[in-house]
């Protein structure tokens, strides 16, 4: 007769391995997380891609008794996506009060909502899966963290045809730039 084999136990199961997972790769995800998603936004502003090319000009248009679908008519759609709405008009009359209020402050409260929320969703998810050791819920957190930062990385880009996500061209070696 054999021998039973040794079980193994997975590798978070290990509170070293937590330990040194939290400490190389947490501190690095969560330095990046504070700079670029709570530092830089609240002290020197920041462009928030849709919510101020499309979002907020819907808002506006709505608060000046204007349709809001019709942004490609009015200014032209000269991205790939184009400035349009196209988002039902609950979200634009919500941001119809912040439409003229400093871009620094409404940048402040995108930032606050936004991180408010991901609390909120942190804490239920933690007591969804009844997370009951701190570094299981610390590698939660630095997983939504590190998610957000990835969603910031440049995306490849073909030069032939300004289309996100199409394939690299043979003949372009510098097909990840715009």
């Amino acid at each position: 007769m054999n021998a039973p084999a040794a079980i193994r136990l997975p590798a978070l199961a290990n509170r070293r391995f937590r330990w040194l997972l939290l400490t190389w790769a947490g501190l690095p995800i969560a330095l990046l997380y504070l700079w670029q998603d709570l530092v830089q936004p609240l002290a020197f502003g920041a462009y928030l891609g849709d919510f101020q090319e499309s979002y907020m000009r819907a808002a506006a248009r709505l608060a000046a008794g204007q349709d809001p679908y019709d942004l490609c008519q009015t200014i032209g759609c000269s991205e790939p996506t184009g400035p349009q709405y196209v988002t039902p008009p609950p979200l634009a009359w919500l941001l119809q009060p912040v439409v003229g209020l400093d871009g620094h402050v409404v940048v402040i409260g995108a930032v606050i909502l936004l991180n408010a929320s991901l609390a909120v969703f942190l804490v239920c998810l933690w007591r969804g899966l009844r997370v009951g050791e701190w570094q299981l819920a610390a590698l939660l957190v630095l997983a939504a963290w590190a998610w957000r930062a990835s969603c910031s990385l440049p995306v490849p880009v073909s030069p032939s045809s300004r289309t996100v996500g199409t394939a690299p061209s043979s003949n372009s070696p510098s097909w990840w730039s715009v």
